[in-house]
């Protein structure tokens, strides 16, 4: 490990004196806010009613001007939710979820049994005709219908409830957590209603968590701190170890409602290293102006204490950005996990057969592991954008990233070796833009990370890699395969092929691509250029050398061997302009009636009557597919 450094420009190649064949990239952070899977800001829609608490002014808004906010959070009374047993309004729900989701984010939920002093009915009013047993609490003027959260016919619907809801979001991967909802408000005390003992108030939680942890086995879960106690002091409790155990990571709702800020950190430290932990901070308003109980440090030292993954946003969202100032910036720089290489030393070239290796320095500037984890992958595309290899490390995951302090990120060197193969899948020889990304075992960009010059989706600009191989490419679907039709295609059969064509200006490039079945010799203005050995292992050929002004020909003696033949390939000329000339194998190269014809592969004029080949088959169709490739 070593501390963290600031990195030169991205991008930056610089030659390594000790490995002469590596270049180097060097990066900065690029300070930008990151929306990243299991973190995030939370923008509370939905407050224990299905009344915007800070509402959104339009349908088409998603918080998108609060930076980082990477989940919709809906704290919504199980009453809004199955108003009559077995018929249920999910729109409720998918409706907002929906701006989220279509923006590439997730929503977390919280279905509350509890709503003192905001609703009359949290758990639906069914529930308590079917026989739940209840009390009333008056608040703020309202009578709140609270239900024993133990009384069997409570909790017999509300397993039906549960069961229903798993069909949806159990395992969705738009989900992004729920909330066990325990107690009051679903935050795992009863203080303001049944007034429970905190032996008895642990014991019924851990009814209703067992339930939740049997209907969503693949989600991830929290509960909320409050379950034991407020403000019990302790660094462990059983009922918390119990549930930890189970997969129900923390959260903390009470964060900025009294001096001090938190009553459960030590408390949290049992959570972070494996579990996301969740915070929600007072209602700012409250907080600032009626409590005076709000701190921009405080919150970000919480954060930090916690090793916070998610955080609410609880007031409007323009409001809390203007109140938090520049300390925004900074909580969306520590807040989760911030996967970032420092440094990465690449091949300046790769050659098929032999190992190269990559060097890459990367930490984790944020407070949290990288929970959903990611591998390394390098990237090659060639001139036109296309994905030429991807080389992924299985034996790194960014979730092994150790964290540590602002402004002092650990540093992790990661050696991964790759080997191009010698043959099949192969990348033609020429220059290449290396990526760098962080996601799946087959090298889909998963993470964003906070570096300049990305490609779009994820994978950010290294610097150039050379390919040196004799593997020119696959052919370009634009020719037939042919044959000298006065000449059948029988075993042993010989045949000699010619195309003439005029060059008036010299070219910026000229390549012929040719292979025969079964084997043949190429012939440029009577020179012999290459001989051709397997239909599937074709020729590139350089012309230039070979070309002259004024009408040149290009001649193939083949022969088959056995089974079927034929020649495909086509003249490439690449104009001093841009522009391009091709002359594919077709009806316009001409059979020749003798090959022992002296003058047959190096006299243009005298082809002018001979008969037109014969078209066997479109490239693809016939025998041999699509299976050519050429060498130089």
């Amino acid at each position: 490990m070593r501390h963290f450094l600031l990195g030169a420009i991205a991008g930056m190649v610089l030659p390594l004196a000790a490995a002469p064949q590596l270049r180097t990239a060097e990066f900065q952070d690029s300070g930008e806010t990151l929306i990243n899977p299991m973190m995030g800001w939370m923008y509370e829609f939905y407050s224990d009613t299905t009344g915007n608490r800070y509402p959104l002014p339009e349908f088409t808004d998603a918080a998108d001007n609060f930076p980082g906010n990477s989940t919709i959070y809906m704290r919504i009374p199980w009453s809004s939710l199955e108003p009559e047993e077995g018929k249920f309004t999910w729109n409720v729900v998918d409706a907002p979820a929906q701006r989220w989701i279509a923006r590439g984010k997730k929503i977390a939920l919280r279905f509350v049994t509890s709503g003192t002093g905001e609703l009359e009915y949290a758990t639906p009013k069914w529930v308590f005709d079917a026989g739940a047993k209840k009390i009333i609490v008056r608040k703020n003027g309202i009578d709140s219908r609270e239900v024993i959260q133990d009384d069997p016919v409570f909790l017999a619907k509300l397993e039906n409830f549960l069961r229903a809801a798993a069909k949806r979001y159990n395992g969705n991967p738009d989900v992004a957590f729920l909330d066990v909802a325990f107690g009051t408000w679903g935050e795992g005390h009863t203080l303001n209603s049944l007034k429970l003992s905190p032996e008895e108030n642990a014991r019924q939680a851990r009814i209703h968590a067992l339930l939740y942890r049997k209907h969503f086995p693949d989600t991830l879960l929290a509960i909320s701190d409050d379950v034991i106690g407020p403000t019990t002091p302790g660094k462990d409790f059983p009922l918390m170890k119990e549930l930890r155990e189970l997969g129900i990571t923390l959260r903390d709702d009470s964060v900025l409602c009294t001096r001090p800020a938190t009553y459960h950190g030590e408390l949290a430290q049992n959570y972070w290293p494996t579990m996301p932990v969740v915070l929600e901070h007072e209602h700012l308003a409250e907080a600032a102006t009626k409590k005076m109980t709000w701190s921009n440090f405080l919150l970000l030292k919480t954060i930090e204490k916690y090793h916070a993954s998610y955080l609410s946003i609880h007031d409007w969202p323009d409001s809390e950005k203007r109140i938090l100032g520049p300390y925004l910036d900074r909580i969306n720089r520590r807040l989760g996990y911030r996967i970032r290489p420092v440094r990465i030393d690449y091949p300046a070239e790769i050659e098929p057969g032999k190992p190269f290796s990559f060097r890459t320095v990367i930490g984790n500037a944020g407070v949290a592991p990288c929970y959903p984890g990611g591998f390394p992958a390098f990237t090659l595309k060639d001139k036109k954008g296309g994905i030429a290899a991807v080389f992924t490390d299985e034996a790194h995951d960014v979730r092994s990233l150790a964290v540590g302090r602002e402004n002092r990120m650990p540093e992790t060197e990661w050696q991964s070796e790759f080997r191009l193969p010698e043959r099949g899948v192969q990348l033609p020889a020429g220059e290449y833009t290396l990526y760098f990304s962080v996601g799946s075992r087959i090298g889909t960009p998963l993470l964003a990370l906070p570096l300049a010059n990305s490609d779009g989706n994820k994978r950010y600009y290294v610097g150039k890699v050379s390919v040196k191989t004799d593997y020119a490419g696959s052919y370009r679907l634009r020719a037939h395969w042919i044959w000298n039709s006065a000449n059948p295609h029988k075993n042993g059969a010989q045949t000699c092929l010619v195309r003439t064509f005029r060059l008036e200006k010299p070219c910026r490039s000229a390549v012929l691509r040719i292979t025969a079945d079964d084997d043949g010799e190429v012939f440029v203005n009577g020179r012999s250029a290459a001989k051709l050995e397997g239909w599937s292992r074709g020729r590139e050929i350089d012309l230039l050398p070979l070309l002259r002004e004024g009408e040149n020909l290009i001649a193939v003696h083949a022969r088959n061997i056995v089974s079927f033949s034929g020649v495909i390939g086509e003249i490439i000329l690449e104009k001093s302009d841009g522009g391009e000339t091709v002359y594919p194998t077709d009806a316009k190269w001409r059979g020749v009636p003798a090959c022992d014809d002296a003058a047959w592969n190096r006299e243009p004029a005298i082809s002018e009557k001979w008969p037109a080949a014969k078209e066997l088959y479109e490239f693809g169709a016939g025998p041999w597919g699509r299976g050519v490739k050429f060498y130089r």
